[in-house]
């Protein structure tokens, strides 16, 4: 099977390049003339002179943006697990290289091909249409395949939004057929608003730079994806929420760093050349977006001060600003500098205050927090288009925002086109993930939950599993006695099964449900036990049942990953006692280490 599809995929290559030969150098003896709309005879060779530089300004954004993979996995794998946090970045990759095979396929012909009533593309799949030197003369905005390239990262950053979304429980398996899937999703509402003959833009829907295929597709299939895969064990367990803390801020940081980059050549490389007048676009849209993400900042940085007794947040900060630039991506080019502060500062606050509604009435399990920057951000940078435009700016054709004297028309139509998208992609993400489901099942195994998907999809053993240990630490409250005790028969557990020992990160405990057999798999909102051949129950259960402790877990590892969690809260020393018995007191999984 898999000599067969290397042998397929070279076919297609071949076809590819046979149908793309350009057997000739670009000398200028072999320079056809042709002649202009306005009549007059110039050679090809002025014209391709004069697209010199907006291929090298479209092709240097493309690199841009490209490398904001790099900081999507950065933030990504900074807001997991750490044991998920190499899953998370190798998704990242599969985004660039599945979602770009299916886009190479079929997604540029969708979206970019001959319009068939401007709903979609009906050719240029596989690139198969040579551009020769008279099509490279015409009037496009830009050369084949300087805009094929761009277009194609816009494809790749829609995708990877959704990995963060379902980070820590899908499988690895179903988020590669989503990329190459993504393509086809992505490609229609491409075609729609940025063809010159999709029916939003026939009806003047703007979005210069992509919230709606982009950010609002992303974050709206993301959501989709972690409803129906449902959330990470505990997340909605208020006593746990320590687990789920940034488990690396410093990557989320420079993440950051690295998509406020590349928002630049997102932003900016959407002007398509700088040539004419586009360059003073392009200077204004560096400037908008900048000024946007500024206000986006200062914003998350007051909010979280002020929510957290003067403690600035990092995710707080780093969504505050991301949501600013998702707000200003569509307008960008048709709003003044002052215009993007205010839409930067109301976009990071409608996506702040998604973000924690969503945790706080537990409807979604978002590690990241895409749904808000990206769909909700996406949603009012929409919005702000038929508010703000500003007719009187160099390169802007369209009529003034309702705030600028323009009435509701363009207001109405922006509205239109974020109702279709809303509609479009839950629609067909439902039905993607839905076959995925049947097909595959969307959520990995327990076990792979609990080891993590970088040991079970990548043979990579974190120190989080690997190297376990104690971690006691005098804050906790046990009595001197009883922590040494503690010690000595945790070790001796441990050494038992040859388990190495290191600091573990574990806050959150419980005891499995009384009855569940050596054998038995037991899944509860906080519980879960792995039978395993066993050890005796230690000794200094009983004892520490009856401190002060408010919280201490237990977990087991061992060749198969076995868990057993003890719920000590103040005043449960009877329910504890009684679940012991029920137990038999006679014995524990395997192996046994504990932290406070």
């Amino acid at each position: 099977m898999r000599l067969q599809l290397c042998c397929a995929l070279l076919l297609v290559s071949w076809e590819s390049i046979a149908a793309g030969d350009h057997s000739r150098f670009l000398a200028s003896e072999y320079l056809p003339e042709f002649t202009n709309a306005n009549g007059t005879s110039t050679a090809l060779q002025d014209r391709l002179k004069q697209g010199e530089n907006d291929a090298t300004w479209v092709l240097t954004s493309s690199f841009v943006v490209l490398t904001m993979q790099s900081g999507f996995g950065l933030l990504e794998s900074g807001s997991v697990e750490e044991k998920f946090a190499v899953n998370v970045m190798m998704k990242n990759v599969v985004d660039v290289v599945f979602g770009g095979l299916s886009y190479w396929m079929v997604g540029y012909g969708i979206s970019h091909g001959e319009s068939f009533h401007g709903i979609l593309g009906t050719s240029n799949f596989l690139l198969l249409e040579r551009e020769d030197l008279m099509s490279a003369s015409s009037e496009k905005v830009i050369d084949q395949y300087s805009h094929y390239i761009f277009q194609f990262t816009f494809a790749a950053t829609a995708t990877t939004i959704v990995s963060g979304c379902v980070a820590g429980r899908m499988r690895f398996i179903v988020y590669v057929a989503f990329s190459f899937v993504n393509a086809v999703q992505y490609g229609f509402p491409a075609h729609w608003i940025f063809n010159e003959k999709g029916w939003l833009f026939k009806l003047g829907f703007i979005d210069f730079a992509g919230d709606a295929p982009v950010h609002m597709l992303g974050g709206i299939a993301g959501a989709v994806g972690s409803w129906m895969v449902g959330p990470r064990e505990g997340r909605f367990d208020k006593t746990r929420a320590g687990e789920f803390e940034l488990s690396n801020p410093i990557n989320c940081i420079f993440g950051l760093f690295m998509l406020w980059w590349g928002w630049l050549g997102f932003n900016c490389g959407s002007t398509f050349g700088i040539t004419g007048h586009k360059w003073l676009v392009a200077t204004r849209v560096a400037v908008t977006t900048m000024n946007a993400s500024l206000a986006g900042g200062i914003y998350g940085m007051c909010m979280s001060a002020h929510c957290n007794n003067g403690k600035v947040k990092v995710e707080d900060t780093v969504n505050g600003i991301l949501a600013s630039l998702v707000s200003i991506t569509a307008g960008c080019a048709v709003m003044s500098p002052g215009s993007a502060l205010l839409v930067g500062a109301l976009g990071a606050a409608f996506s702040l205050a998604t973000n924690k509604a969503l945790l706080y009435y537990c409807v979604l399990d978002d590690p990241v927090g895409a749904v808000g920057v990206h769909a909700v951000g996406g949603i009012w940078g929409l919005l702000a288009v038929g508010l703000f435009t500003d007719a009187s700016l160099v390169g802007n054709a369209g009529p003034n925002g309702l705030f600028f004297g323009g009435g509701l028309q363009q207001l109405g139509v922006q509205v239109l086109g974020i109702m279709v998208m809303l509609c479009w992609t839950t629609v067909t993400s439902v039905l993607i993930f839905g076959v995925l489901q049947q097909l595959f099942g969307l959520r990995v195994t327990p076990k792979a939950e609990a080891v993590g998907a970088d040991l079970e999809n990548h043979g990579l053993e974190t120190k989080q599993l690997s190297q376990m240990s104690l971690d006691l630490s005098v804050s906790c409250g046990l009595p001197p006695d009883v922590e040494m005790l503690l010690r000595d028969e945790i070790r001796r557990c441990l050494a038992e099964r040859s388990l190495r020992l290191e600091n573990s990160q574990s806050k959150s405990i419980c005891w499995p449900e009384a009855g569940a057999g050596s054998k038995d798999f037991v899944v509860g909102s906080k519980d879960f036990v792995v039978g395993v051949p066993s050890l005796p129950l230690p000794a200094f259960l009983p004892t520490l049942a009856s401190t002060e402790t408010k919280k201490v877990r237990f977990e087991v590892e061992s060749n198969e990953f076995i868990g057993l969690e003890v719920g000590l809260e103040v005043g449960l020393k009877e329910k504890f006692a009684s679940r012991l018995a029920s137990t038999g007191c006679a014995s524990a999984p395997a192996s046994i280490i504990a932290s406070l």
